[in-house]
């Protein structure tokens, strides 16, 4: 007996050939989604390190930080400035959580927890930008 033979594939190849394709495809997924969780805490830092400039304005303009608290809705303080509740309403959007915040007259501090890195990331009025969190009481990052 005779066989023909033909130019074509067998089905055993076509199957390996998917089977790595999937495996391939998962690979790229899983990357693409931790690259896009990475871009959301940057974005958090971005908005924290922006508020550092706009409360040097604030202080520039008003001579103090406002009206001491521990709160980010604090009546009379910096966080009630417009461009500055802008950048914590956006960098606790991109979290899912609330932001900690506190000033004094010469002082102030706030964090916002991440959303993919472990823990929170701080910056204070003395130019401090890391992971940690707000110390309400001594108005600084730990």
């Amino acid at each position: 007996m005779t066989y023909k033979t033909t130019g074509g594939f067998t089905l055993m190849e076509i199957l390996m050939y998917l089977v790595i394709v999937g495996i391939l495809s998962s690979i790229v997924m899983s990357a693409i989604i931790v690259a896009r969780e990475s871009g959301i805490d940057t974005g958090i830092k971005a908005n924290l390190a922006q508020i550092r400039t706009e409360a040097t304005n604030f202080f520039d303009s008003n001579g103090n930080f406002g009206t001491p608290g521990v709160s980010c809705a604090e009546v009379g303080s910096l966080f009630e400035d417009e461009r500055i509740a802008r950048q914590i309403l956006s960098a606790e959007t991109a979290s899912g959580r609330p932001a900690t915040c506190a000033n004094s007259a010469t002082d102030w501090v706030i964090s916002v927890p991440l959303q993919h890195e472990a823990g929170s990331w701080c910056v204070d009025e003395q130019g401090t930008g890391r992971s940690g969190t707000a110390n309400t009481a001594t108005i600084e990052c730990e």
